[in-house]
């Protein structure tokens, strides 16, 4: 649990390295949506861990706000795909690696519960499939 706490603390620095790279790249409306789903669900998922942290010892009941905080954080990490790649060829393959490492840096804490690390990885790359088959067919269709 502690573990699941602290890694949040270094998010917002990671999100404005990508912003920042995306900015002349990518439109603004699909880095704005990206930042806002990303800044709601951190709060959400802060206030979520402070809350169970709390409560020791986490009991069994609780694990499915674990799964659940898991998964909508990589949910809207897997965003990146759907909302951020496909403008720049050099900036798609930094963000394919930005995406490798959120995953590396949440493996080791949501390996210690398993549930939670197949959520993480079902989960990021589900999104990343289905929303840029969605962002891409609705672009298509408006050209």
């Amino acid at each position: 649990m502690t573990a699941l706490r602290r890694t949040p603390g270094t998010t917002p620095a990671v999100w404005a390295l990508v912003a920042w790279m995306c900015w002349s790249r990518v439109p603004h409306k699909h880095i704005g949506l990206w930042l806002a789903a990303l800044a709601l669900v951190w709060v959400g998922n802060l206030a979520l861990l402070n809350r169970l942290a709390r409560r020791r010892p986490l009991a069994m009941r609780d694990s499915w706000l674990v799964l659940a905080a898991a998964g909508l954080d990589d949910a809207a990490w897997g965003a990146v795909v759907g909302l951020l790649m496909c403008y720049d060829r050099v900036l798609d393959p930094w963000l394919a690696a930005v995406l490798c490492g959120v995953s590396a840096v949440c493996a080791p804490i949501h390996i210690t519960f398993i549930c939670a690390y197949r959520v993480q990885v079902t989960t990021m790359w589900d999104v990343n499939v289905h929303l840029h088959r969605l962002v891409r067919t609705s672009t298509a269709a408006r050209a």
